[in-house]
């Protein structure tokens, strides 16, 4: 017996946009993943300078419907608030009858969550990915958010999380609720497994390429290493901003003929990235549960990630390493000793993923 469709309204602080065409990304899949089973409308309100008065988007993206409103820019504080609000609500007029609503990343749109709760009686669902809720970040939580953030908590009905580790860093913090993890998804029909031949060992990195969250200064350091050690391998750095590593790359002295920048690329593009890769590397100072690494498996690509977050809870032991956080001298002899492990089992890696 087939269970009811939901009609399941997401209202988003965070979701790819024009403006921002990577943010929140992964929010994106997971509604993709759930419309392969409900009825989803997704709504989202970002900035953009291009626009003098309101404009909204109303589109249909891989069965989700998505509207996206671009309001002019207006100084941060109660001002902004108002104008994301009455936003929110004229997007709420296109909305047809919903049985609940989802709020991904639960500051500042949860407001718009609690507000849609009780004026249509609905239930409310969190979740969160923030990496700022980790104890490694949350000293520097700005007061008036955490206050907000746990009245939200305190009145939903449920909160979702992708990594235990998110849990229990949220309930140290004091957000009060039913808690389950719901890990990110992956397309493991575009994430496929490939065999290959390759004269080089193919060394991939993609990230946001903050070095303060990613640490890329670090691998770096441990790429000229490798270069020391006179191995044939290509290192690939993809993500916005990877170019603002241009002088330490220079000051280190890396081969130009051994590394690889690329800018943000579509999300079909780097499937074909992870596909050609013999070795995904993650080197952050602070995670939840990244999309990436899971994409890596299920391309058959093994992972050297530090070991933080809820990363190990989702990692078998065969299908990588994972190494203390800054331990420049754990990621290097972890990448040699991978360079000389015969290939994975990609179908296993991939089944896994999936």
């Amino acid at each position: 017996m087939n269970k009811k469709k939901l009609n399941i309204l997401f209202v988003n602080s965070w979701y790819p946009s024009r403006v921002f065409p990577q943010n929140g990304d992964f929010i994106q899949r997971h509604a993709e993943a759930v419309a392969l089973k409900h009825r989803i409308t997704s709504l989202h309100v970002v900035t953009d300078p291009a626009v003098s008065k309101t404009e909204i988007s109303d589109r249909t993206i891989n069965e989700v419907r998505t509207l996206i409103a671009y309001v002019k820019p207006t100084k941060p504080g109660l001002l902004k608030l108002i104008q994301f609000t009455r936003t929110y609500f004229s997007l709420l007029k296109k909305v047809g009858p919903f049985d609940l609503v989802q709020v991904n990343r639960i500051y500042p749109a949860g407001l718009i969550g609690l507000f849609i709760k009780y004026k249509y009686a609905k239930p409310l669902l969190l979740t969160e990915h923030f990496t700022g809720y980790l104890p490694e970040r949350a000293v520097g939580l700005d007061w008036l958010e955490k206050k907000i953030t746990a009245f939200i908590c305190a009145k939903a009905d449920h909160i979702a999380t992708v990594s235990d580790n998110l849990n229990r860093s949220m309930q140290q913090l004091g957000f009060k609720n039913r808690f389950s993890v719901v890990p990110n998804v992956v397309d493991t029909d575009l994430f496929q497994a490939k065999n290959k031949k390759s004269e080089v060992f193919n060394i991939l990195h993609i990230s946001s390429m903050l070095d303060k969250h990613k640490n890329v200064s670090g691998i770096l350091r441990v790429i000229k290493r490798l270069e020391m050690e006179k191995v044939r391998f290509r290192f690939v750095m993809i993500g916005e901003g990877s170019s603002q590593y241009l002088p330490l790359i220079k000051e280190l002295g890396i081969r130009k003929e051994n590394v690889f920048l690329k800018e943000q690329i579509p999300h079909q593009e780097i499937a074909l990235h992870m596909q050609a890769a013999d070795l995904f590397v993650l080197f952050s100072n602070y995670e939840n549960l990244p999309c990436v690494i899971l994409e890596a498996f299920s391309a058959g690509v093994p992972v050297i990630s530090t070991d933080i977050g809820g990363i190990s809870a989702f990692f078998p032991e065969d299908f990588g390493k994972l190494i203390p956080v800054k331990d420049e001298e754990a990621l290097f002899y972890a990448i040699r000793n991978q360079m000389k492990k015969p290939a994975p089992d990609k179908v296993k890696m991939h089944g896994y993923a999936g």
